[in-house]
């Protein structure tokens, strides 16, 4: 249960940060949030930080992993888009799916540079004890 709220926090936090995020860009038109918006994006996130569960098991490798955890993250992003009317099926495809995948390369950047720096401070609180 620990994990599963730990992946529901992750998920939420990253999300929220992005879209607040991408409501600071110029292109943005108009900057005010729905609360159906609001909800839907907490909601996603949320989602989506349950998908990365599947980081969790060895039964598959982690390329697969990694393509399914892209694949259902952008279905979800998708429908909140589509929902939200933040664009159209021909838009996705042409736009949001780089945007998508620019933002979605990012995010593991982050999360690995996150991971690169408690385990060095990990390695260093250990080296200490000795």
């Amino acid at each position: 249960m620990k994990l599963i709220f730990q992946h529901l926090s992750y998920g939420l936090g990253i999300g929220s940060t992005i879209y607040l995020i991408y409501g600071l860009l110029p292109h943005a038109d108009d900057p005010r949030y729905t609360p159906f918006e609001i909800a839907s994006v907490l909601i996603v996130s949320m989602l989506i930080g349950l998908l990365s569960l599947i980081f969790q098991t060895d039964r598959i490798s982690w390329t697969l992993q990694l393509v399914i955890h892209a694949v259902c993250t952008f279905v979800l992003v998708a429908a909140m888009g589509l929902i939200n009317h933040w664009f159209t099926l021909q838009t996705m495809f042409q736009n949001a799916l780089w945007s998508f995948l620019l933002v979605y390369v990012l995010v593991w950047v982050f999360l690995a540079l996150d991971q690169l720096v408690t385990l060095r401070q990990i390695n260093r609180r250990l080296k200490e004890r000795r």
